[in-house]
């Protein structure tokens, strides 16, 4: 992977744009004016607006419109255009020309083109300080922009289509496509600060950027989109133009603001009263308004709470916390606001806890217990309170138990023996309340799940394709035919590098070398690499659940016979992934991620096939990385109830932990625990009809 490479050391045009300024800040009984421009733009037009776009320059012409109370900027231009023209961009502002030092910018983006073809990446968002003469393309200021990556720019661009990156501050993100964002640029003398926000969460931005810069002390304020084509030696490699590459600039706005006076706090949702049963998980939260960065400062009955910053504050509630009052401090650089308080009623919990799964992982000397609330520690923790008994076989010690997270626990055992299955033992635990309620039942009897390994990830030999392209259609499912394609054959871990010749990933070794480019001499990155491997399942067993562990840079999908079951750091749906998509970010690889659980439903008794395309963060990315390790969850076998004749006796058994006998003299019942639990049991037979059944 590799981070968005700087241009530096431009040299600055002269400042005589200046003078050709019509509106400066005022001065008013010596105090400034304050500017402010805002549109919602529900008059459906754009009038008092100023449209620039690059049919100046001999280009495409842009289109600004005004639908539905929202503002569309449009440009599309193709790879051989941005030849002749370079880099496409499109701008509005308000036609007022205020300038603005200091400022405040708010933009709602409610929509964007999501489907690029070639390469071809698009950039929207806001500028700032920023020199009026654009219609000369000679265009300077601070851009606050939002694509696979969010970053703050310095740009000049002169009318010969060149351009220079001269300060950036860069956080790579994932565009969702169902998701509509709010944008919030602010500048404070020399000082650049970004925040990007979910538009139905606005309490906490999803992410923050700020830098630097003093060279623009002040200019006009609007929206802007620009394309990058190709990406021509944009990532500091030179990559030709893609002849089939378009990039259309596409980008729908809402609610603009621009104002030299950045507003004060104001919290619109205050935290709410809450009542929970104790030891349930409680979380506080707040959603103001203001310009960034917020600070946050959560208060208990008055006092602040260590390290309790954010916009959400959460804990477990317990009996002493009933009747208290939470509030939070709300601050900017312009104000602070306080919070109403919020009451914490907590309820005693009197549910006893219970065991709710028991798995028997891959590692034969692991199992893992899931509780249905938070458990004592001290009980927890001791390996006298569990019990593992062979069904048929010896039964392997417990040497260690460890709670994880309040309501799971791992036990280290002696080695289980596969395919036998075993009976857990739960007695004497109590859960964490105030009131230690013990287990229910005490002791607990559970047939262990077991985890079954379908894909191994060290070692697993896959068909795999790189190229330039993607393998054609129907690559990933079942009768597709790989060998007759041209596809390698290897085993996991795959590794491409920039010098190439590493011998192992984090603890992971090395055993298949990929190329990051195809052929290796060419200049041109391989975008996506593709992977196909069969794995055996010899019974359809209803209930199972699939695990997905993996080990990739940058970014995966993952099929099962043809049908999409993950992805991994990729755009989510609805977004069609193509050859060309890029991963969401970018990431080091080191360790296997999961595990994630991932469908079943379209598993086949017999062979199957998983199928994984792995893809590249960016053109400048220096490596990549593919294994992946597939495991089933099974559940226990059924239980299983015999009524065996012996003579003038009757003996009853039955297989499976934790259940109860119960009988009746007909059918219909009513039924009733039968006077004897023990598993078998023998009765002496007589003329009365009796039927049996068991229970959890």
């Amino acid at each position: 992977m590799s981070t968005r490479c700087q241009w530096l050391g431009c040299r600055a045009k002269p400042a005589n744009w200046l003078n050709r300024l019509f509106v400066f800040v005022l001065l008013l009984n010596s105090q400034f004016v304050v500017l402010s421009q805002s549109d919602n733009f529900n008059d459906g037009d754009d009038l008092g607006w100023t449209r620039v776009d690059y049919s100046s320059q001999g280009g495409p012409v842009g289109t600004f419109t005004v639908t539905n109370g929202a503002y569309r900027l449009h440009y599309l231009i193709s790879s051989n255009e941005m030849v002749s023209f370079g880099f496409p961009r499109i701008a509005s502002y308000p036609a007022d020309n205020n300038v603005f030092a200091d400022f405040y910018l708010q933009v709602d983006l409610l929509d964007w083109e999501r489907q690029l073809v070639g390469y071809a990446l698009q950039g929207f968002g806001l500028m700032a300080r920023a020199q009026p003469d654009i219609q000369t393309n000679g265009f300077s200021g601070y851009f606050f922009l939002f694509e696979p990556d969010m970053f703050i720019d310095f740009l000049r661009f002169e009318p010969d289509g060149t351009w220079c990156q001269c300060s950036q501050d860069s956080s790579i993100l994932p565009q969702d496509p169902k998701t509509q964002y709010r944008l919030v640029f602010t500048g404070t003398g020399p000082a650049l600060y970004g925040q990007l926000y979910d538009l139905k969460d606005l309490t906490t931005p999803i992410q923050e950027i700020s830098t630097v810069d003093s060279f623009y002390a002040e200019g006009i304020c609007g929206l802007w989109g620009m394309d990058f084509i190709g990406y021509q030696n944009f990532h500091g490699i030179p990559t030709p133009f893609t002849p089939n590459s378009t990039g259309p600039i596409d980008a729908t706005f809402d609610n603009y603001v621009a104002t030299n006076n950045p507003p004060p706090i104001t919290i619109i949702h205050h935290p709410s009263s809450q009542t929970v049963v104790e030891a349930a998980p409680v979380t506080f939260s707040v959603q103001a308004e203001g310009a960034p960065p917020h600070t946050y400062q959560w208060m208990k009955n008055g006092l602040d709470i260590a390290g309790a910053e954010k916009a959400r504050y959460s804990l477990r509630a317990e009996l002493a916390d009933q009747g208290a009052t939470f509030s939070v401090r709300v601050s900017n650089s312009f104000s602070t606001q306080m919070s109403s308080n919020a009451v914490l009623t907590v309820l005693s919990n009197v549910t006893p806890p219970r065991v709710v799964n028991a798995i028997g992982m891959l590692d034969p000397t692991k199992v893992v217990i899931t509780f249905s609330k938070p458990m004592s520690r001290l009980a927890a923790t001791d390996p006298f309170n569990y019990g593992l008994e062979a069904v048929g076989g010896a039964s392997p010690g417990i040497l260690d138990a460890e709670l994880t997270n309040g309501t799971t626990v791992v036990l280290t055992t002696e080695a289980r023996i596969p395919d036998v299955n075993y009976v857990l033992t739960v007695r004497y635990l109590r859960d964490a309340t105030s009131l230690q309620l013990e287990i229910s039942p005490n002791p607990t009897l559970r047939d262990l799940a077991r985890e079954v390994q379908l894909v191994a990830g060290d070692m697993q030999p896959w068909a795999y394709f790189q190229s330039d392209r993607d393998p054609g259609s129907g690559w990933q499912r079942p009768g597709f035919d790989d060998a007759a394609s041209g596809w390698a054959i290897g085993p996991a871990l795959f590794d491409g590098k920039r010098p190439p010749g590493r011998t192992e990933v984090g603890t992971q070794p090395v055993r298949t070398m990929l190329n990051l480019t195809n052929p290796p001499t060419a200049t041109q990155i391989t975008l996506t690499y593709y992977f196909r491997t069969r794995f055996n399942v010899p019974e359809r067993i209803e209930g199972e659940k699939l695990n997905l562990r993996c080990f990739v840079d940058d970014g995966a999908v993952f099929y099962i016979n043809g049908a999409e079951v993950f992805r991994f750091n990729m755009p989510p749906p609805p977004t069609v992934i193509t050859y060309y998509t890029f991963s969401s970010t970018f990431r080091d690889a080191e360790v296997y991620d999961g595990p994630y659980e991932v469908p079943a439903t379209n598993l086949v008794a017999g062979e199957n096939l998983l199928a994984a395309e792995v893809h590249q963060t960016n053109l400048g990315s220096s490596d990549i990385d593919f294994a992946a390790q597939l495991t089933a969850i099974l559940p226990p076998p059924p239980a299983r109830l015999r009524v065996t004749p012996l003579g003038v006796r009757t003996t009853i058994s039955w297989s499976g932990a934790g259940y109860l006998l119960e009988e009746a003299h007909a059918l219909r019942g009513p039924w009733s625990l039968s006077p004897l639990q023990d598993n078998p049991q023998t009765i002496a037979s007589d003329e009365n009809t009796r039927f049996y059944r068991l229970r959890q």
